[in-house]
């Protein structure tokens, strides 16, 4: 388990407890709201945002996401809070691939490496024709 980053998840909880009431979250809410404070949250972060431990926030966000999904199969929470079942943002991507994303990441990295050498080799040819005319 990664401690440093539990510490910091935890004091995230800790500020929500100060902020909305113990245990606050528990009464859940939409799950597409959680997607929309992580990822704002994220952006945040990437942002250089230093107004408070966004990364944190966003970890937040990803867990409630699952507790709740995870509390609607177990028959603890209403379904309706998952009002992004079925939702698919990207229809043209298989969801399940057969091939490890790791392998298609690969290929596409690999395929921009050679598109990169090939724009390099044609540029450099069109350089070296330039010098040889003069």
């Amino acid at each position: 388990m990664p401690v440093l980053a539990l510490i910091r998840l935890s004091k995230h909880y800790e500020g929500g407890k100060q902020k909305y009431g113990s245990r606050n979250w528990e009464l859940g809410q939409p799950v597409s709201q959680y997607f929309e404070s992580g990822y704002r949250h994220l952006l945040k972060a990437l942002g250089g945002g230093a107004d408070e431990d966004h990364l944190a926030a966003c970890a937040w966000n990803v867990l409630a996401i699952i507790e709740t999904r995870e509390r609607i199969k177990k028959g603890l929470a209403d379904a309706e809070l998952d009002d992004l079942a079925g939702y698919n943002l990207f229809p043209d991507i298989d969801p399940n691939p057969s091939d490890t994303p790791d392998k298609d990441l690969n290929e596409y990295l690999m395929s921009l490496k050679e598109s990169e050498e090939a724009e390099q080799s044609a540029a450099d040819a069109g350089h070296d024709h330039f010098h040889h005319s003069q």
